[in-house]
């Protein structure tokens, strides 16, 4: 989990709202979309505003694209393709490789940016001016522009050849690049701004981070679960222990006190009466190690990006077992060593 927070996704999705577009709304972009972005920018919180048709965990479309002119019998393989408007990349601070972004200046509704992922299922060496074609939608342009291979979809999965194109009334979403901790007033503002430009449309809305992040609820129930179910086994494991070595102290009174008679010291009558327990311990986590070692390969094999199992975590969990299983036994190791061996020899 910690991997996935810290992984480097291409793109930065803190401070993006994303508010849902249509009916009115939707409408009102599509015949005048920089009177209603400027509206939503009065508030200089507001950065930038986009449209987009996917957010994580939405089904992206899966289209077949080649390059223009290219034998039909190649198969060129199924690419993931997104509409966005011109100022969506910049939104989510994206980078642009090569080429530009998609402009206002120019006629780009014919235009396509791709990831490296498509320009080498593609066979580009140079994407940039290359002409390719959409099939499924008989759309042949230019590629303009190129940008990394961003995760838009979770880590579960490698990142897929991806085609931009800059259709922005096929869009379903709006972006909104906040620049503040502070997000209340701004949500209050993208609110009355939405329902005074279209009064009939309910007004819905959420953090790309918490969208992105939602593509792993089933893995941060797991990890609450690995939590609380390790706290609780070793707590049980250090009871058991701490009774079973109660009862052995007591059966073995005669002995520690004949070792303590003969000149045994404290820290070797605690030694000798640890010694079992411990190697218990580790004969146990030895037995683990191999189990918890397939285990956690298989549930990381569910992603395509994923942390290394590396030996220092074997290593550092029997070293936690030994000292947790020690510091269980040791107070009553250390009350049998500390006891008068003349009570001891008595009692027998």
């Amino acid at each position: 989990m910690s991997f996935f927070q810290n992984q480097d996704l291409g793109f930065n999705k803190d401070g993006v709202v994303a508010v849902s577009l249509y009916g009115e709304l939707a409408r009102k972009m599509e015949q005048n979309p920089e009177a209603v972005k400027n509206e939503l920018m009065k508030d200089p919180a507001i950065a930038t505003v986009a449209r987009i048709s996917n957010l994580p965990g939405d089904m992206i479309s899966v289209e077949t694209i080649r390059p223009d002119g290219a034998d039909p019998s190649l198969d060129f393989g199924g690419f993931r393709v997104m509409r966005v408007d011109e100022d969506a990349l910049a939104a989510l601070q994206v980078p642009i490789v090569e080429g530009r972004d998609f402009s206002v200046r120019f006629q780009d509704s014919t235009s396509f940016i791709i990831n490296k992922a498509a320009a080498k299922a593609l066979n580009l060496d140079n994407p940039v001016g290359a002409r390719i074609r959409n099939e499924t939608r008989q759309l042949t342009g230019t590629v303009v522009g190129l940008v990394g291979d961003y995760h838009f979809s979770s880590l579960h999965n490698a990142v897929e050849p991806l085609v931009l194109e800059c259709e922005p009334d096929y869009t379903s979403k709006l972006l909104l690049k906040v620049n503040t901790n502070n997000v209340g007033p701004v949500i209050s503002h993208i609110e009355s701004t939405v329902r005074s430009i279209a009064p009939s449309n309910l007004f819905s809305y959420n953090f790309f981070d918490d969208r992105w992040n939602a593509q792993y609820k089933e893995e941060n129930k797991m990890n609450v679960l690995f939590n609380t179910f390790s706290v609780f086994m070793i707590v049980i494991s250090c009871i058991g222990l701490f009774g079973l070595s109660a009862i052995t102290m007591q059966a073995r009174r005669k002995e520690i006190g004949i070792r303590k008679v003969v000149g045994a010291s404290m820290s070797t009558i605690v030694q000798i009466m640890s010694r079992e327990f411990v190697m218990l311990v580790v004969a146990g986590s030895l037995i683990g190690l191999p189990l918890s070692w397939y285990a956690m390969n298989t549930l990381l094999s569910r992603f395509a990006y994923k942390i290394d199992i590396t030996a220092d975590v074997f290593v550092l969990s029997i070293i936690a077992c030994v000292l947790i299983a020690f510091s269980s036994i040791f107070i009553n190791a250390l009350k049998a060593a500390r006891t008068n061996p003349v009570e001891s020899l008595r009692s027998e």
